[in-house]
């Protein structure tokens, strides 16, 4: 049948949306600022039911409308108005009207939750406690990676390798074996790690563009996520 599920400014229900059983939720720093108080984005408000980084099971969906019950998902955490210029043209990453799940709209951190079939992404093959991260963390670090167009075999600086940092490490090691790729960490725990990994890591903001430079040459592109006024360009 059809389901009239979901609230907000995409509508008040109707066909289209599916009911899941949430297999994995992640906790992502924006969590943790909604946590203890953070100023919310226009048209959310508090309280929230967070949680944004969801695998999930399909329990019910509308007959032949995306995936089918028993199917594994993971979910864009975005649900862009459809209506605005930026969702026309195909940019809906850029939608004014859009929302988060989390913040917006409850999120996963739930037994079950409702979403747009049109919204879930197939994962039947994945371990849901890591496809839970792919929406954010990764698609993010992969935009990143896109975005810096390091040409082949060429040589990048990563600022700030937390959760995204790391992925954009291990995504171009991935795609670019070739690639030289180098850390800029500040903490000795995340320098232990990076180098676990298999990556350089020069430590410190101060001076680290020089220390790139004796390191590893000239860089090919930098992509920065530590958010620090004083990070190397």
């Amino acid at each position: 049948g059809q389901l009239t599920l979901g609230v907000g400014r995409r509508g008040q229900g109707g066909p289209g949306w599916a009911r899941l059983k949430v297999l994995a939720c992640g906790i992502c720093g924006t969590d943790l600022h909604l946590l203890h108080g953070m100023k919310m984005p226009a048209g959310a408000e508090y309280p929230v039911h967070p949680g944004h980084e969801v695998a999930a099971e399909v329990l019910e969906a509308d007959l032949g409308h995306g995936p089918q019950p028993g199917s594994k998902v993971i979910l864009h955490p975005l649900l862009p108005c459809g209506k605005c210029e930026d969702c026309l043209s195909g940019r809906e990453h850029y939608c004014a009207f859009g929302e988060m799940r989390g913040v917006h709209r409850a999120g996963g951190l739930a037994e079950e939750m409702v979403w747009p079939s049109d919204r879930l992404v197939l994962a039947d093959d994945l371990d849901p406690n890591l496809a839970a991260l792919l929406p954010d963390a990764v698609a993010t670090a992969y935009h990143a990676f896109q975005r810096s167009n390091l040409p082949r075999g060429g040589k990048l600086a990563v600022i700030g390798s937390g959760g995204a940092g790391t992925n954009v490490l291990q995504i171009c090691r991935a795609l670019d074996p070739d690639a030289t790729v180098i850390a800029v960490v500040n903490s000795d725990g995340t320098a232990k790690r990076i180098r676990d990994l298999g990556f350089p890591v020069v430590q410190g903001l101060e001076g680290a563009g020089r220390a790139l430079r004796k390191e590893v040459g000239e860089m090919g592109a930098v992509v920065a996520f530590s958010g620090a006024a004083d990070a190397p360009g």
